[in-house]
């Protein structure tokens, strides 16, 4: 966040992962807005076919969090600042 608090504003976009999963196009739409861009329907096709091809679990089985050998309270109070300013959600632990 330090680092972040250095750079000009209109060198960082925001990005949700929530969101990202939830609707990637809608997501790279805004990123490409964002960037004085349009989505052209050629590299919006490209994207699509990829995540096609190489449809994974969108997430769903990676991971659970037992498999990290971390402590979950210990983790989001070290991360509890960030979450807050930039609006992130606790995720469910699984």
């Amino acid at each position: 966040m330090t680092l972040r608090e250095s750079l000009p504003r209109d060198q960082v976009i925001d990005v949700q992962f929530a969101d990202f999963m939830r609707d990637p196009f809608v997501t790279v739409r805004t990123l490409y807005g964002a960037l004085g861009r349009d989505l052209e329907p050629v590299a919006e096709q490209r994207m699509r076919d990829f995540l096609a091809a190489h449809p994974g679990d969108r997430g769903a089985n990676r991971y659970c969090w037992a498999d990290t050998g971390l402590d979950a309270a210990q983790v989001r109070a070290q991360v509890r600042g960030y979450q807050q300013r930039y609006g992130v959600p606790d995720e469910p632990i699984r």
